[in-house]
């Protein structure tokens, strides 16, 4: 008996998996894998790079690094000044020469070491110092704000420890000022 959730053939549509082209497809899968094998077995194993004599210090690479960024810049300012000369400058060329240089100056300057204006700190102004014979003997007497010291400060609540100390002013309540003299009757 015919199963009857599947539609019969006549109502499918081309191009849908079945088991028929589900086996004719791993047939192709497995003959076009042993091709590619075949092939990489016939090929001729690449030879290793041969290593460089010397290795070039990383001074000298950033070195050489910074004076190809120069001489470009060099080439792109010349550029942008036989364009400004031409009968009719090309304002889109001037442009992408303009950022050309603007990348290549940024990557001169970090090659270079120089930091962004205002990333570093000045250094401090250093105070001269006057230096007269028998200057360091001379002493003075100290400022008036240094010979007065003030009482130390108390811990929190400290009037309740201390039963001669004068109590802490109450709340101050807003309201209207109380008038000095009575009203008379």
């Amino acid at each position: 008996m015919p199963d009857l959730m599947d539609p019969p053939p006549a109502y499918r549509k081309p191009g849908t998996f079945t088991a028929q082209t589900a086996r004719l497809a791993a047939q192709r899968s497995v003959a076009s894998r042993a091709i590619a094998s075949q092939r990489r077995k016939e090929q001729p194993k690449a030879e290793p790079l041969p290593k460089p004599a010397t290795v070039q210090a990383v001074d000298d690479y950033a070195q050489a690094v910074l004076e190809r960024t120069r001489t470009q810049l060099d080439l792109v300012a010349q550029r942008i000044t036989e364009e400004l000369e031409s009968d009719m400058p090309d304002t889109r060329r001037l442009r992408d020469l303009a950022d050309a240089q603007h990348k290549l100056s940024e990557q001169e300057r970090i090659l270079a070491g120089r930091p962004l204006p205002g990333s570093k700190k000045p250094a401090p102004e250093r105070a001269t110092k006057v230096r007269e014979a028998g200057a360091w003997l001379a002493v003075t007497d100290p400022p008036a704000a240094l010979a007065e010291t003030p009482a130390p400060a108390r811990p929190l609540g400290w009037e309740y420890d201390v039963p001669t100390a004068a109590p802490a002013p109450g709340p101050v309540m807003p309201g209207p000022a109380p008038d000095p003299v009575p009203p008379a009757v």
